[in-house]
């Protein structure tokens, strides 16, 4: 059974989830087309973080129905209710996050950071936002240096 803890982590949880993007408005505001690539990948980006919230979303109020006795109490939801009474993100999660070993409450924070630079950076638009995504070492070797870097 589920700690009396595990459930209100789980009830502060989802009344700080955000809500799914609109993967429609985005899909209107920026173009899938040859050449404006940036797009699609932002909109694959996107895509994913939904299929993310939704899990978390969809766990927290099932396990808040099983709790209730509204809902059957499976293993799944045993599990994720005891990891969030222990602190950690549940296996369930971890399936469909961005690779993650910090404890539960940096990793929602992080959650949210993330939700939060997608909405600030599709307002400005996809290139400017994957841009900013690019690390440093990614960018192209020095002219003359046949793709190696100098030592």
């Amino acid at each position: 059974m589920v700690p009396p803890n595990g459930v209100q982590v789980a009830e502060e949880i989802l009344e700080r989830l955000p809500a799914n993007f609109d993967l429609e408005a985005v899909e209107m505001r920026y173009p899938q087309d040859y050449f404006n690539s940036m797009n699609t990948v932002l909109v694959q980006e996107l895509g994913r973080f939904n299929g993310l919230l939704t899990i978390i979303r969809n766990s927290l109020i099932n396990l808040g129905k099983a709790v209730k006795g509204l809902a059957l109490m499976s293993q799944e939801l045993d599990a994720v209710g005891r990891a969030l009474f222990n602190g950690k993100v549940p296996a369930l999660w971890l399936k469909k996050s961005f690779p993650s070993l910090k404890p539960l409450g940096s990793y929602m924070k992080e959650v949210h950071e993330r939700v939060a630079f997608f909405q600030v950076r599709g307002s400005v638009g996809a290139v400017p936002m994957l841009t900013a995504l690019v690390p440093a070492h990614a960018t192209p070797p020095p002219h003359g240096t046949h793709g190696r870097h100098p030592v």
